[in-house]
């Protein structure tokens, strides 16, 4: 094809133009064939009205088919013998087919094709109609000769290019509707539907002339007009049928539903068929019109009768052309407004109507623009003469929000960069916009409204329209536009501001959510760390018993082989102590010595530590240390525990497969804190592993404590940071450390060491041993008479104090957590009456500031139980100056 599909569509529409109109009493002759009971002396007069028309008449009358033996010379009699029925059809055949194919062979192959179609779609919806709809047969007669009428027009304003879709679309399975689309640019129905508009036809015909393709369920949605549209339809594809024409799985089933609405059983079809053939043939014989001279001669009659109307036409002119300006006007602002109800965006509203007004409305400059006064910003589009409307936008000034910046160096012309700086002139105070359009040569402005507030300006020249300061003529649809603008900018502006809400509350959700997962997870740390303390409390005291009296038989046994099982128990004891000291420090840890920390050389201390199992297991162990960071306030010795315990963990991960561990250091400074970095690439860990990751006991090791990862989170939350995990099955773990370069450091006091007691001078040294316990109370005292100390017990604070009080001792050994009074109050009672005495507290509870405390109220050292008797021992000898018996 030479031509593309939009110049196809100029050549369609301009064909359809320059058609000669119908003769001037069409109208009236189309509302008379309409009619259910027409009467035909009003038909006669109508006729004898348009010389061609009567010509035409008279000379089918005069046709060898009705067998006449004289002449006929009148209307009247032309009417009287045709008979209504026939005479509807003959009038309808020579309005379409004259006044469209003037310009083809009376045998043109293609032109038969489709009067033959015609003739015959005509035939089976009159068929149709008598035996369903009686009142619409003649109706019915003339929907089905126009229905086609749009593939005459294709013919006659592209033919050769027609010819070739004809062509095509005999292919089977092919489809015409599609093809025409494709090549043209629009079908033959839709071409149709512009004829019968201009042509100005009764709405039926043009309904038939349009719709008859449409699906068969649409068909009958339509109304009033569906039972009309369905027969011409089903009429189509029948006439299709007799034919012998392709029918694809569509066509069949459009018509299986259209027999069905109107009732029609299959059985009934053939019946059909030969009914609408026999109609066929009747038709064909009598409205035979392929003569050349009749067809020269009619067509120069509708050249007549153009002259008569283009006359009238004239006259009514200038009355119609404001109405067809608005109809104009309207429908192309019908068109933008459904752009503007479904823009999504400020900017779609103000395409929209830069698009109408520069386009369809060819409005030869103007501008459009908002104000969007949460940003302080205003966009626009402007245009000039036929350009495309370009984009511009400048800042707002506050509070009034005037352009901060010269516009017409955006390439607006100088005329509409004075009117959208000057808007403020046009409002009133508090930018309530005045009540309607404003005027200022040579352009038109509509403000774009909401309410008392004015969200922008619609600013227009009419080109070679009357100007003036009055409201243009027709133009009212662009207040409606100007409207529904300015109620859509403010449903967007606050669909905006509903959205921005959306996401901050989204966000705050978020962080609840985050901080109430925080929360779940700190509570139940707590409660398994109170559990924890609980049970090792129950636990500590009679492991200290059992460990003193294992130390105590391996002492005495003189037998080697039991000595070594002894030496067995003691070392499992050791574990358990070793696990419950784990434990306690998980649920009470001990808090920071805050000191300056350098973590890139801490990093590279564990790191050193860790490379030889890592170099054993086939690990490459890599550093990526920042050399800039900052120096932090830490623990030193409790963040290299959290830093061996990942790579620990890192080196089981990747046990017997190999591959990388990462070590990494960065600051971030909009957080004021350095950040370490432990990846790697080994099995990595589920969902369900990851939110149990950090819970005390939780382990995936066959061998292990469950308590590595849990005491490094407490670790990490006392110096206020984070820790991190990011993991899934296959990918390996990457655990990242988040510590705030500067906080508040812990205040330590130095605890008030009470001093040795002299070297004893021959004397025996007494010992006060004070504990609820009554094992641990006896084995003391076993113990220590066995070392040649004098030995004295008793069960609480309160008998302490008074054996204190009447007596003097070389040691105290005392037991914090009693009934009565405990150890602390004991201390702070005694005061300035026991400075010289050595005193050693024993515990198995006592939490880290409990222990700071004694020491600060005079106490020389604290010993953990369980503990080992022969450190005990000697810490006695040392604080007794090496003392004995």
């Amino acid at each position: 094809m030479k031509a593309t599909g939009p110049n196809h569509i100029q050549d369609i529409v301009r064909c359809i133009e320059d058609l000669p109109a119908p003769p001037a009493v069409a109208g009236k002759i189309l509302d008379w064939v309409g009619r259910e009971e027409p009467e035909i002396r009003e038909l006669v007069r109508l006729v004898e009205t348009d010389q061609s028309l009567t010509l035409k008449v008279l000379k089918l009358a005069n046709a060898r088919a009705y067998g006449i033996q004289g002449k006929v010379s009148s209307v009247e009699s032309a009417a009287l013998l045709l008979g209504v029925p026939a005479l509807k059809h003959a009038l309808m055949t020579i309005f379409v087919r004259d006044g469209l194919i003037r310009d083809r062979k009376p045998d043109d192959p293609h032109l038969k094709a489709i009067w033959r179609h015609s003739l015959t779609c005509a035939s089976a919806a009159q068929v149709l109609a008598g035996e369903h709809f009686p009142a619409l047969k003649g109706l019915a007669f003339s929907a089905g000769m126009v229905h086609d009428c749009g593939k005459l027009v294709l013919l006659s304003a592209l033919p050769e290019t027609y010819e070739r879709v004809l062509e095509q679309s005999e292919a089977p399975g092919a489809d015409l509707l599609e093809i025409e689309a494709r090549v043209l640019g629009a079908d033959h129905a839709t071409v149709g539907k512009w004829l019968t508009e201009q042509w100005e036809f009764p709405e039926p015909l043009v309904t038939a002339a349009w719709l008859h393709h449409l699906p068969a369920d649409a068909i009958l949605d339509l109304g009033e007009q569906s039972g009309l549209a369905a027969m011409v339809a089903l009429a189509d594809i029948l006439a299709r049928e007799i034919m012998a024409e392709y029918l694809g799985p569509e066509d069949r089933s459009r018509r299986d539903a259209l027999l069905d609405s109107l009732g029609v059983r299959d059985s009934r079809l053939d019946d059909l068929k030969l009914a609408i053939g026999a109609q066929y043939a009747e038709r064909a014989d009598k409205f035979d019109t392929e003569g050349e001279d009749a067809a020269s001669q009619y067509f120069m009659a509708l050249q007549g009768a153009g002259r008569r109307i283009g006359e009238a036409n004239f006259r009514l002119q200038q009355g119609n052309e404001a109405l067809s300006t608005a109809n104009r006007i309207l429908s192309a602002v019908t068109e933008a407004g459904r752009e503007i109800a479904s823009a999504t965006h400020a900017q779609g509203v103000l395409q929209a109507m830069a698009s109408v007004l520069a386009g369809p409305l060819a409005m030869p400059g103007g501008c459009v623009y908002a104000l969007d006064s949460q940003d302080m910003v205003l966009r626009g589009l402007y245009w000039t003469g036929n350009d495309r409307p370009r984009s511009f936008e400048c800042g707002l000034d506050q509070p009034s929000a005037t352009p901060a910046q010269d516009i017409e160096a955006q390439g607006l012309p100088r005329d509409l960069s004075a009117l959208v700086a000057g808007r403020q002139a046009r409002t009133a105070p508090g930018l309530r916009p005045d009540t309607g359009p404003s005027y200022s040569r040579p352009f038109h402005i509509l403000p774009l409204t909401s309410g008392p507030l004015l969200l922008g300006e619609m600013i227009f020249e009419p080109g070679d329209r009357p100007v003036g300061p009055a409201p243009l003529d027709g133009l009212a649809p662009l207040g409606q536009l100007a409207s529904l603008a300015g109620a859509c900018l403010e449903r967007l502006a606050g669909a905006r501001r509903l959205e921005e809400r959306s996401e901050r509350l989204g966000l705050a959700m978020r962080r609840i959510r985050t901080m109430n997962m925080k929360l779940v997870q700190a509570e139940r740390l707590a409660a398994v760390g109170q559990l924890a303390a609980g049970a090792a409390h129950e636990i500590n005291n009679p492991l200290a018993i059992i460990y003193a009296r294992i130390q105590m038989l391996g002492m005495k046994e003189p037998d080697q082989d039991k000595k070594k099982v002894l030496k067995q128990i003691e070392g499992q004891i050791s574990r358990i102590t070793s696990i419950l000291t784990r434990l306690m420090d998980f649920a009470r840890p001990v808090p920071p010595r805050f000191g300056e920390v350098r973590i890139n050389e801490l990093a590279d201390r564990v790191s050193s530590m860790m490379a030889a199992n890592f170099k054993k297991r086939g690990i490459a162990l890599l550093k990526d240390l920042d050399p800039d960071l900052p120096v932090i306030q830490g623990d030193e010795h409790q963040l290299e525990q959290v830093l061996l315990n990942l790579l620990i963990n890192a080196e089981h991960a990747m046990e017997g497969a190999g591959g990388e561990v990462r070590v990494k250091t960065r600051k971030d400074l909009p957080a004021g804190a350095v950040v370490i970095e432990v990846r790697d690439q080994g099995r990595g860990m589920s969902k369900e592993t990851l939110d149990r990751i950090f819970d005390p006991f939780f382990t995936t090791k066959q061998e292990g404590t469950g308590l590595g990862l849990s005491t490094s989170y407490g670790i990490v939350k006392n110096h206020h940071g984070e820790i991190h995990v990011q993991s899934s099955p296959g990918k390996g773990s990457t655990f990242s450390l988040e510590l705030p370069v500067s906080q508040e450091a812990a205040g330590a006091r130095r605890p008030a060491m009470g001093r040795p007691a002299e070297k004893p001078r021959g004397r025996t040294k007494s010992v006060l041993v004070v504990d609820d316990e009554e094992h641990i109370r006896d084995i003391l005292e076993e113990a220590l008479s066995a070392e040649g100390y004098r030995v004295e017990t008793c069960s609480d604070g309160d008998q302490g104090l008074k054996r204190l009080s009447g007596k003097d001792y070389d040691l105290l050994l005392l037991d914090l957590r009693m009934p009565a009074r405990n150890g602390l109050s004991l201390l702070a009672e005694m005061g300035e009456r026991t400075r010289d005495v050595p005193i050693m507290v024993i515990t198995g509870l006592a939490s880290p500031e409990e222990i700071n405390e004694a020491l600060a109220l005079g106490a020389l050292k604290c010993i953990q139980k369980p503990f080992r008797m022969d450190d005990l021992l000697r810490d006695v000898r040392k604080a007794l100056g090496n003392g004995g018996a």
